[in-house]
């Protein structure tokens, strides 16, 4: 089917869902942490696999133009009128946190945006648990259970960590905010099986240093409390003085790098200047070497 100047929406409903009981929650009574010799108790107890047929429709919009040519819908798109009254909102939600009085035309230099999550697929979401809330030292603040799209009566579970527990790591004053988080999907589902990899270096074929997520660490007190937290747990911990960050690094269970990198300066004009020409340098010249320092386990594993 063709519709002159529009576009087709596809618009999923789940039939006869309803949202139930939260049926995730966690247990600590007795669980004696990753790096110890006992297993951990389940993280999340298990969901029953509820599936409901799904309902598909069919909509057709009409298609505007933006000026540089990129189609949007007419519903989608805001008169200028609407978007000087959402705008105005905006600045005087937040003409308090702006400096001076052009603080309206600072919005777009005075904004910041970052990851709201990072998910990533774990075969044993009890081992997974284990690592971020006891050795990361995160916080489990929602797991979201539903059907697969695939056939079968499989599930999968998403549940998300949040990141900024430590009170140096919580310098907006958003501790446990649903924000900064880490997500993990475990999958249930026969056509998707449980061989799946999970390593993302491994699936990709390269060394286990390049694909790797840093956790912000925003002074030298939490960065010292994350490596000695590692250490408690049994690991010897590789500390790397970049120069202008400071990381320490660890591999979860799935054998993804895991780092806390504390900024210990600001990048210079020199370096900004460089970075787009080093960025096409076919032949670009080394930086000096990294120091670094291996930091024994303070218990064995």
């Amino acid at each position: 089917m063709q519709v002159a100047n529009a576009t087709t929406l596809l618009r999923v409903h789940r039939r006869g869902h309803h949202a139930g009981a939260s049926g995730a929650s966690t247990t600590d009574q007795g669980r004696q942490g990753p790096d110890r010799g006992d297993e951990p108790d389940a993280c999340v107890e298990q969901a029953s696999a509820h599936r409901c047929p799904l309902e598909v429709v069919v909509v057709e919009l009409p298609l505007g133009r933006l000026d540089h040519g990129e189609e949007v819908t007419d519903t989608q798109r805001a008169t200028e009128g609407e978007n000087e009254v959402r705008q105005q909102v905006f600045a005087e939600e937040h003409v308090d946190s702006m400096p001076g009085p052009q603080a309206p035309s600072l919005l777009r230099e005075t904004l910041a945006m970052g990851f709201h999550h990072v998910a990533l697929a774990t075969r044993d979401a009890a081992a997974t648990h284990a690592f971020y809330t006891e050795v990361m030292g995160f916080d489990l603040v929602k797991v979201h259970v539903g059907p697969t799209p695939n056939p079968g009566d499989g599930f999968s579970k998403h549940f998300f960590y949040a990141t900024n527990t430590d009170v140096d790591d919580d310098t907006a004053g958003d501790r446990g905010a649903a924000k900064d988080l880490i997500a993990f999907w475990e999958i249930k589902c026969d056509d998707i099986g449980d061989n799946y990899e999970v390593n993302i270096n491994k699936a990709a074929g390269l060394p286990g240093w390049v694909n790797h997520i840093a956790f912000d660490a925003p002074t030298r007190e939490a960065l010292d409390r994350h490596r000695v937290r590692w250490q408690q747990h049994g690991h010897r911990v590789l500390e790397v003085d970049h120069g202008f960050c400071t990381s320490i690094y660890l591999e979860d269970p799935s054998g993804n790098m895991v780092e806390f990198c504390l900024t210990t300066r600001d990048f210079t004009d020199d370096e900004r200047a460089a970075a787009t020409q080093l960025l096409v340098d076919p032949q670009p010249g080394f930086e000096a070497d990294p120091t670094m320092i291996v930091h024994e386990a303070l218990t064995s594993t």
